[in-house]
């Protein structure tokens, strides 16, 4: 099970072709609650959002986490994605 989170990094683009935006994916966890497809995660309160249950899978023997942040930005018809390090990004 995986949750993916879409974050718009410039809400009002200059032009409808210069959009940016993160997706951040939290994967293996044991199930998903508090969120669903479509949802929206609060910007005042995103702590109180619970998005899923840590869990394991394959041959691991405990829970852990699969955290990716991805940033996308779209110039023109091209969209270019990029890898982000989590901790450089964010303060554990």
């Amino acid at each position: 099970n995986y949750v993916s989170v879409k974050t718009l990094i410039n809400e009002n683009p200059t032009t409808e072709d210069d959009t940016s935006y993160y997706i951040t994916k939290y994967a293996f966890l044991r199930k998903n609650i508090g969120v669903k497809k479509g949802d929206t995660i609060s910007k005042i309160t995103p702590e109180k959002t619970i998005i899923g249950q840590v869990g394991n899978s394959g041959l691991s023997e405990d829970i852990h986490l699969h955290f990716e942040i991805l940033r996308y930005v779209k110039k023109g018809q091209k969209i270019i994605k990029h890898y982000l390090e989590p901790s450089k990004v964010i303060n554990f």
